[in-house]
């Protein structure tokens, strides 16, 4: 009754015309969903380890399995299942048939660690879950950046070469703040700007296929990766197909859970930015997504000390932080969301869904006492509760294109409402325009001359796509050794692979001048931290390079300049219920 209520009052308040036959399907398709969803007394006792308004105050919610009943959405295209690779726990499959080409699932978003601390370094998370940050532009953001993408790009388990690989990252990624400015808002600087990341099909999938990635020709993965090197056969399990890295889709519909319900897209919630929206419409009771869990020391999520233009730089908190799950502040222990789009979840006075432990846990509770005998170095590399997972609940109906929204609980909300009272814009917040906005506003690069008089906001500079590399090895860079201070100049070319972000780097713009009616540069282009020795211009070489395209100079954010590291942006991890997590404080 309340699913036919809400749909034909939906249907009105969009104007459709609704006559006798429409009418009747939505009332037969109400039934069909009511008797899906079961009785209002099952449901009721599906839900009884849940506070009404899913607030992490409920302390009653001690249980890690509740029993679900198994909702089947019979047009999801991605589940979570157990991997088809051995000594590795789960993994993405495809339901349907994927071209080569097609999107695996929606983007998302990436979350840049910068100068992290040594104890972060040798964590499961830098280990096996950090990309490079050369492949999405973040290379600019400090001294020391690690990527990391909690969706597709941290579930889906590894390929080591392309061709045994299904799905890659392709295209460029968005950054932007989305409508939430340092120059107004309280919320400036408290979620990632990168997003809209997304991974296609590198060649046809089946349906049943597991997705893997290819992470590029580094492993940065290295312990995952070197667990798929043990073995590429698939392992018979309790109805599983045999074929390589494959299972039937009945197996996956039966076993596996949905994980395409979540869609991106800008919040309705003021200083929020983005937030993940209802793709399909999701009963009471039925797994909105589940995800793994990835564990860190709360010391590790704390920025390193390091030296920027003379002077040292503060420690803070990493903006990872407001992605994390804890349970108390004193917890010790702090989790990692690993699941499309879940990361986009807002917190909200009324929430539609809750969190609780997957029935796919090891059914012995054991583990949530792990906290009393282990240290928290234990607890981070035990590989058995790093198979742990989440799954997020849905406590009421939630209608396609409604937004998602978690209760973050009562110390994350009296937090934030302090921060509101006290938050006022850092000095010269006027002054701040960001390189996106640079890119779409500037058609003209003025040169180094024009700067002086008429400069770029302090807090940009330029950056060309450039391959010194294919040039040396074209031979358009003068042969033999350069004298210190000599210059050379050579012709912009492009390749396949220039407009690749690790190909980004400072340029100062020297000249403009228009070659067969076209707007070309002249430009003295400069090494960056971090390339890779045959992109290095030698030292003391002058290396100019003309007949640059506008399309190839980008504006970039200086180091430590974009709002993650604003002083006064909000930090805090979302608290889950107690009871329902790993026991370790800091007393150990």
């Amino acid at each position: 009754k309340s699913f036919r209520r809400h749909l034909i009052k939906s249907c009105q308040e969009m104007d459709w015309s609704l006559n006798f036959f429409s009418l009747f399907f939505l009332l037969i398709l109400g039934k069909v969903v009511e008797a899906e969803g079961g009785t209002k007394t099952e449901q009721e006792g599906r839900q009884s380890c849940s506070a009404q308004d899913g607030t992490a105050e409920d302390s009653s919610c001690q249980q890690p399995h509740l029993p679900l009943k198994k909702y089947i959405f019979h047009d999801c295209r991605l589940y979570l299942a157990k991997s088809t690779v051995p000594n590795v726990n789960v993994g993405l499959f495809s339901s349907t048939r994927m071209r080569q080409g097609q999107p695996i699932a929606p983007p998302d978003i990436i979350i840049q660690l910068t100068d992290y601390i040594t104890q972060l370094n040798n964590s499961p998370l830098i280990a096996d879950y950090s990309w490079d940050p050369y492949r999405f532009g973040g290379q600019f953001e400090a001294k020391n950046v690690a990527s990391i993408l909690p969706g597709v790009g941290s579930i889906a388990n590894a390929m080591t070469n392309f061709q045994d690989a299904n799905a890659i990252p392709f295209g460029a990624r968005d950054v932007d703040e989305a409508n939430v400015p340092r120059t107004t808002s309280a919320g400036a600087g408290s979620f990632t700007h990168y997003h809209n990341v997304t991974f296609f099909a590198s060649r046809d999938i089946e349906a049943g296929d597991e997705i893997f990635v290819y992470y590029g020709e580094k492993d940065w993965y290295h312990d995952r990766v070197e667990k798929i090197k043990k073995s590429h056969d698939a392992k018979d399990d309790g109805g599983k197909e045999s074929s390589t890295h494959g299972s039937s889709v009945d197996w996956l519909k039966d076993n596996g859970i949905c994980m395409d319900n979540l869609l991106p897209g800008k919040s309705r919630i003021k200083g929020a930015g983005r937030g993940a929206f209802a793709s399909r419409l999701l009963p009471k009771g039925s797994v909105v997504s589940s995800t793994p869990l990835v564990h860190l020391h709360r010391n590790a999520t704390k920025t390193k000390k390091v030296k920027h233009g003379g002077k040292n730089r503060k420690i803070g908190k990493q903006l990872l932080s407001n992605y994390l799950l804890e349970q108390a502040d004193d917890s010790s222990i702090l989790s990692l969301p690993l699941s499309p789009l879940v990361n986009l979840i807002n917190h909200g006075d009324e929430p539609n869904v809750r969190l609780q432990w997957s029935s796919s846990n090891p059914k012995d509770e054991t583990y949530l006492e792990y906290g009393a005998i282990l240290t928290p170095e234990e607890i981070i590399k035990n590989p058995r509760l790093n198979d742990l997972q989440l799954e997020y609940i849905a406590i009421r109906e939630i209608l396609p294109g409604e937004e998602i929204i978690l209760h973050y609980g009562s110390g994350w909300v009296q937090d934030w409402q302090e921060h509101k009272k006290e938050w006022a814009p850092v000095a010269n917040a006027q002054a701040y325009s960001p390189s996106y906005i640079m890119d779409d506003v500037a058609g003209l690069i003025r040169t180094e001359k024009e700067q002086a008089t008429h400069p770029y906001p302090e807090n940009t500079m330029t950056g060309c796509f450039y391959r010194y590399s294919t040039h040396e090895k074209s031979g358009g860079i003068t042969a033999g050794k350069q004298q210190k201070g000599e210059a050379t100049t050579v012709k912009w070319k492009m390749d396949r692979r220039t407009f690749e972000y690790d190909n980004l780097r400072p340029c100062n713009v020297m000249q403009r001048d228009e070659i067969n009616g076209q707007v070309a540069y002249t430009a003295m282009i400069k090494n960056w931290q971090g390339l890779t020795r045959d992109e290095m211009i030698p030292k003391g070489e002058i290396h100019v390079v003309n007949s640059i395209p506008r399309q190839a100079i980008r504006f970039i954010d200086k180091m430590y300049s974009t709002d993650q590291h604003l002083p006064n942006s909000f930090r805090h991890s979302i608290q889950i219920p107690v009871g329902n997590y790993i026991r370790q404080t800091s007393k150990n």
